[in-house]
């Protein structure tokens, strides 16, 4: 079959889109000790993340969640502090994160993508955004956990965004 464009143009009669009004961010991260200057990172420039959205999007309600997470056997598997619409209550869960632990490649990721999928994301007019950060995978035993997670996030709309850290 040979399709002689590379760009297809479709045009919906009397059809308009609209921005949602309601934004849920969660920012999913590895707090084991090699995500220490990137968990350091996320706690200088939030403020200015959610200025920049609140910029873009003036009319759109935000919440934020936080999940922090580790590995089995560190002083936490996973913290879950659940949607907030107050910026400062966001800082100051993050601000309170440290990064430690660890010590072996992966990690329990697999916990934090349950935490987030149990999350009690908003449904009706919601952008529904969650950001992965980290720099190592699920242990083997909790691969097929991780993807049914992600499986579960989807199948509630939101749009994980993996972010790759510590030279991942």
């Amino acid at each position: 079959i040979r399709i002689p464009e590379n760009q297809w143009d479709i045009v919906l009669q009397d059809k308009q889109s609209t921005l949602p009004t309601q934004l849920d961010l969660a920012l999913v991260i590895d707090t084991t000790g090699s995500m220490g200057d990137e968990l350091d990172y996320l706690k200088a420039e939030i403020d200015s993340i959610a200025a920049s959205v609140h910029r873009m999007f003036p009319n759109v309600d935000q919440r934020f969640s936080l999940i922090t997470y580790r590995d089995q056997g560190d002083e936490y598997v996973c913290r879950t502090f659940a949607f907030t619409g107050s910026l400062s209550e966001f800082r100051r869960n993050l601000d309170a994160q440290s990064a430690g632990g660890g010590g072996d490649f992966p990690e329990a990721i697999d916990v934090a993508l349950h935490s987030a999928a149990n999350l009690t994301w908003r449904t009706s007019n919601t952008a529904r955004v969650m950001f992965l950060v980290g720099d190592a995978p699920p242990h083997r035993e909790g691969a097929a956990s991780a993807v049914a997670a992600i499986n579960e996030l989807r199948q509630k709309g939101v749009r994980v965004f993996p972010v790759g850290a510590s030279g991942v």
